[in-house]
């Protein structure tokens, strides 16, 4: 038989849009079974300085929780601010009076608001030293305007030990603003000094500290 467990409560949220909320589930497990009608007190903090807050967890079958009174318990808050890290604290009380208590850490990365609606399109006939523009649309569906964003290129292209290499293009690299739910065509382009077939990457990035794009999309571009 295995002892009663709780598991850790830790992990990355990833992709919620502001004013969505984030779950968090707790239960009591015990033989690989879970422990019906535990009593728990679970609270919630921004780190490092942020007031617990209490975060009631419902067993209803109605709180994305699963089947009611299976011993899953599941409650939802709404972060304060995007790209924050949250401790999260549970105690639980079980039928026969064992408590236990639980700490972990969320991660709460905002959703992405800048997209790249459609493929890339390159100029015909791209030729080696001559510059090659691309194009794509980029679309805001934000709820707030985007200022100083950016627009960036990457290429890979083979190297001399038989992989693959990929790296920024600086010169391609463009700042935009986008109003709140409007999409707009953004240029950029490069100029090749060799021939070969180069995949390009686009990518948007939103004028603050990004965790990573919000998208990427590729092309193939064939220099002669």
């Amino acid at each position: 038989v295995q002892p009663l467990q709780v598991p850790p409560l830790s992990g990355v949220v990833n992709q919620v849009a502001p004013g969505d909320p984030v779950y968090v589930r707790v239960f009591v497990a015990t033989d690989d079974r879970t422990v019906r009608a535990v009593r728990w007190d679970v609270k919630v903090a921004s780190w490092p300085n942020g007031s617990p807050v209490n975060l009631a967890v419902e067993d209803d079958g109605h709180h994305a929780d699963g089947t009611a009174n299976d011993g899953i318990f599941v409650g939802a808050f709404v972060p304060a601010e995007a790209t924050t890290l949250y401790m999260v604290k549970a105690e639980a009380v079980t039928p026969k009076g064992v408590c236990f208590t639980e700490e972990g850490r969320l991660k709460v990365e905002e959703q992405g608001d800048l997209f790249i609606a459609d493929t890339i399109s390159a100029s015909p006939n791209p030729r080696v030293g001559k510059p090659v523009s691309l194009e794509a649309t980029v679309t805001n569906q934000a709820t707030r305007d985007a200022y100083d964003a950016n627009i960036m290129m990457f290429l890979t292209v083979p190297n001399q030990w038989g992989g693959r290499d990929t790296r920024e293009v600086g010169e391609a690299r463009r700042t935009f603003d986008l109003p709140a739910g409007k999409s707009m065509r953004i240029s950029t382009s490069w100029t090749p000094n060799k021939a070969n077939d180069y995949e390009v990457w686009l990518s948007v990035h939103p004028n603050r500290d990004p965790l990573g794009p919000n998208v990427l999309r590729k092309a193939v571009v064939k220099v002669r």
